[in-house]
């Protein structure tokens, strides 16, 4: 038998195998959702404890000296509970609850066992803290309020990572729903992807990566649920999707692989075709980070409190860090030291009414990294502005928006105060020209906006042009539509400008903020304002989805041949035609390529190019000269540094059987026993890196 067969054998043996282990193990990564625990067999003094404290939590006559008592009833559950059992398992952390204006109450989970205690002195290191006053602490446990939605409000406050604040969050939630005897009972959800807009000619087809939290809507008040990243295609079929992940931003940084952060606490590569996850040795920031493949460096917006007050709050700042892949800080600029605190500014849009606790002075959601440049744009959107910072020397060089330095103009000419408001998913797309999701928040002009929970308002798409000789900034183009019911967001949305000269975006995050019943909505549209494309994630039961932003990309670089260039003239054996190209997906610097000729299957001609940042239009020109006497058909290619290839046929017709195009390998569906066993084989003997070779390419 040849050796080729004997290996898809076993294989195959492998596969009939492990089929049942894979529904077993998928069934341990999805538990059922937790319950409240049943008390019945629990000693008197236990249903007495628990009645005790439901009847005050009714009365709200509630107290910190009632404390010693939950801690009692919470430590019998934790010790019984299969659902904290399960949720706990393999989990070893501190948490402390900082009660401001009573004391502390803290978990330690090691070994599978949560041990709760109290006291004035909490233990000196923790891996999250929550902090609230009484009052909130009350609440939640009455089942008034989620953590999630006080959050929101300003109410409380963390530190750490946040899916290790869910996961204390939903402990507390299985204790305070058994002291209320509430249900938890959380339907199961499949995300389902609705085509409502579909107009091929108007569009490049592509696949579409974003993440999708689940908010479990319930009674006004939203919570957390499981979080996903997916990657679908133009007919709405999910092609790649990634559980259990919170993270918010999504950046490539080749072909198949995708940097995350923003929510977990720390960063992570993710290869959707190999399924290979490597977590990184640096912090995952909060709304945006960025990686340089020059330097092989990160750069990550972080947050940090100053010693400053405002109403009694610690003032929040933003921090842009850039770390190596070690992990160690090599750069970093400090608003706390680069742009303080103004209480005019401040109080000029009632900024404090935002979703992070404290003085929330920033809120930046969004960063524009111009390497080449060596400068930075960065979005702050509670005061409507864009600052430009110099990374060399970390001086602003200036400020652009509600409170900057440029005269704004609309896009009829007429000067405003703003063109955007509390916007997000700031991109730059060419010099001096920016793209941004203007959320329509707190705009003074529209008083519907101003009232946070109820808030009414426009979101659009806005592209804008810096003058910095004249200090102008002018709106350039916009879309945006008027039906105030799905297209305002509140809370996150997205606008990237695509290859063809498309924008695509994310409209609708109103499960988040409003705590409704609210439909995700990617709309892909032209520059004359024609919708080309849109999908709606409408959620299912209690369950909605929130997603902050998302990346389009594509399986082979974008070509377009200019067909009034192209000349080819078998007589004289020369070749010449202009083109454009693009690579396969999109990032902040530029990007090597290759331009290849075949005549006949026979490779003629190859020459080193590089795209261009942010997907610009990379122009390129082929000048030929003593062709191949006989010429049957003519190829172009285009081939990024992946390996991943796009061809055009320029002339002739090519033999049944030959390569027309570069394929990335299929998706494909294997058990969690045979994958994981050969990547690790694979990885060891160092034939597969998740960085740049982790590309697997057919017909290179």
């Amino acid at each position: 038998m040849q050796p080729r067969k004997k290996v898809l054998i076993v294989i195959g043996i492998l596969l009939l195998i492990s089929i049942p282990t894979l529904f077993f193990i998928m069934n341990l990564l999805n538990p059922p959702p937790p319950k409240p625990f049943d008390l019945a067999d629990a000693p008197v003094e236990i249903q007495l404890i628990k009645q005790d404290l439901k009847e005050k939590l009714e009365d709200d006559t509630l107290s910190w000296d009632d404390i010693n008592d939950f801690i009692i009833l919470s430590q019998y559950i934790a010790d019984n509970s299969p659902d904290v059992a399960d949720l706990v398992e393999g989990w070893e952390k501190t948490a402390v609850i900082d009660v401001t204006d009573a004391g502390y109450l803290w978990f330690i989970v090691e070994n599978n066992i949560v041990i709760i205690e109290t006291g004035s002195t909490p233990p000196s290191s923790s891996d999250v803290t929550i902090t609230m006053k009484f009052e909130i602490f009350s609440k939640i446990l009455a089942n008034d309020e989620t953590a999630i939605s006080s959050f929101q409000k300003g109410d409380l406050d963390f530190t750490g990572a946040l899916n290790d604040a869910l996961k204390i969050g939903r402990l507390a939630r299985i204790f305070a729903v058994t002291i209320m005897d509430g249900d938890m009972d959380i339907i199961p959800s499949t995300i389902n992807l609705i085509i409502t807009e579909d107009n091929p000619e108007l569009y490049e087809k592509g696949l579409t990566l974003m993440p999708c939290t689940e908010m479990i809507v319930d009674n006004g008040t939203s919570t957390f649920g499981v979080g996903h990243v997916i990657i679908y295609d133009h007919d709405g079929n999910i092609k790649a999707q990634l559980d259990d992940s919170l993270h918010w931003v999504h950046k490539f940084i080749n072909s198949t692989t995708v940097l995350m952060g923003g929510a977990e606490g720390y960063a992570q590569l993710w290869n959707y075709v190999t399924g290979v996850i490597e977590t990184l040795p640096i912090p995952g920031g909060h709304h945006e980070l960025d990686y340089n493949p020059k330097t092989d460096t990160y750069l990550v917006l972080e947050d940090a409190y100053s010693n400053e007050t405002w109403d009694g709050r610690y003032i929040l700042y933003d921090i842009l860090s850039e770390y190596n892949s070690s992990g160690d800080l090599v750069w970093q600029w400090d608003a706390r030291i680069e742009y303080p605190f103004n209480e005019t500014i401040y109080t000029g849009l009632n900024l404090n009414e935002t979703f992070r606790a404290g003085t929330d002075w920033m809120h930046s959601n969004s960063f524009s990294w111009d390497k080449d440049d060596d400068v930075i744009f960065l979005n702050m959107r509670n005061q409507d502005t864009i600052l430009k910072i110099n990374r060399t020397t970390n001086n602003i060089l200036w400020a652009a928006g509600r409170y900057g330095d440029f005269t704004i103009l609309n896009v009829s000419g007429y000067e405003v105060d703003s063109i955007f408001f509390h916007p997000h998913s700031l991109e730059w797309i060419g010099p001096n020209r920016f793209i941004i999701f203007d959320n329509g928040l707190y705009n003074p002009d529209y008083p519907p906006s101003m009232v946070l929970g109820t808030n009414e308002g426009y979101s659009r798409f806005v592209e804008f042009e810096i003058d910095e000789d004249n200090m102008i900034m002018r709106e350039v183009w916009s879309w945006g539509p008027t039906n105030l019911s799905y297209y305002f967001p509140d809370s996150g949305g997205d606008a990237d400008r695509l290859p063809n000269g498309n924008t695509i975006g994310i409209f609708a995050n109103k499960a988040l903020t409003n705590s409704v019943d609210d439909p995700v909505i990617i709309t892909e549209v032209t520059r004359d304002g024609e919708v080309a494309w849109e999908l709606m994630v409408p959620g299912a039961n209690n369950t909605n989805y929130w997603t902050h932003r998302l990346e389009r990309f594509y399986n082979a670089p974008i070509i377009k041949v200019d067909n009034n260039s192209l000349d080819f003239d078998s007589t004289e054996r020369t070749l010449s035609l202009n083109l454009s190209v693009w690579d396969t997906f999109k990032q902040d610097a530029p990007s090597p390529g290759h331009l290849k000729i075949r005549v006949n299957g026979i490779e003629i001609y190859n020459e080193a190019f590089d795209f261009l940042k942010q997907w610009q239009e990379t122009e390129l020109q082929v000048s030929l000269t003593e062709l191949p006497a006989s010429v049957n058909y003519i190829q172009l290619i285009i081939e990024n540094a992946d390996g991943l290839q796009g061809i055009v046929l320029l002339y002739g017709i090519v033999p049944e059987g030959t390569p027309t195009t570069s394929l990335i390998i299929p998706f494909m569906v294997v058990t969690a026993i045979v994958v994981p066993a050969i990547f690790l084989v694979l990885i060891k003997t160092g034939r597969l890196s998740i960085r740049r070779s982790s590309v697997m390419v057919i017909n290179k």
